[in-house]
């Protein structure tokens, strides 16, 4: 199959995915909280909601994708759980956004450029290697998944690597949100208060990384 068919498919599939989605906010009005509040109903018909969700999130661009994690968790009440299950979610959300990036025209990514002064940046750190520029970019978390993963897909950064990279880049926060969305119930638990701890270590963490990998850059360009 020919690398623009797959992507015609991606989309399309994406597209429908996010029909779906619409009619089901629309009709009931679906948030973060009704759907952890699903816990207690149908359990494949909240796991099959909020992976929808998830893809949905790559293209309309305005969850914030830390609600997912929680949910997640809260829904399973696992650590194991939630950790498939948000990770099974962000590579639908990476892919849709990828995929998304792929099909726009390419004054697109400019005129995202002006809203999201920091986008212009992504230029400077993108090198060679994909893979290592895919997981630094969403460690460091710099700007909102979804801008990112259409930068990445409107650039035509392969694909495998992308995925890879940004899933590995993007792990520490899937394991402690859901993690806190797991105990969200006991907050004054040590799981909870554990990863909430480390979330916030890792907030600071990414903000050095960032401004390191900003010196770097433009000591090179130099």
């Amino acid at each position: 199959m020919k690398k623009s068919t797959r992507i015609s498919l991606n989309i399309t599939g994406a597209l429908a995915l996010l029909v779906v989605g619409a009619v089901l906010i629309g009709r009931g009005g679906i948030n973060i909280r009704q759907i952890m509040q699903l816990r207690d109903g149908s359990a494949v018909f909240s796991l099959i909601l909020l992976l929808a969700v998830y893809l949905v999130k790559g293209i309309v661009m305005v969850i914030p994708i830390q609600a997912l994690y929680l949910a997640g968790g809260a829904l399973t009440g696992s650590f194991f759980s939630a950790l498939a299950l948000n990770a099974a979610g962000v590579c639908l959300c990476l892919s849709s956004g990828y995929a998304l990036g792929r099909a726009a025209n390419p004054s697109a990514l400019g005129k995202l450029a002006v809203k999201y002064e920091k986008l212009r940046e992504l230029d400077r750190f993108q090198g060679e290697n994909a893979l290592f520029f895919s997981y630094m970019i969403r460690l460091v978390g710099i700007l909102p998944c979804d801008i990112v993963s259409f930068y990445c897909g409107a650039k035509k950064i392969p694909y495998a690597q992308y995925l890879a990279g940004s899933l590995t880049g993007m792990l520490p926060g899937i394991i402690l949100t859901g993690m806190m969305g797991a105990n969200i119930h006991n907050p004054r638990s040590p799981q909870f208060v554990l990863a909430l701890v480390l979330q916030t270590l890792l907030s600071l963490l990414s903000v050095l990384l960032y401004k390191k990998m900003k010196s770097v850059i433009f000591r090179r360009k130099e």
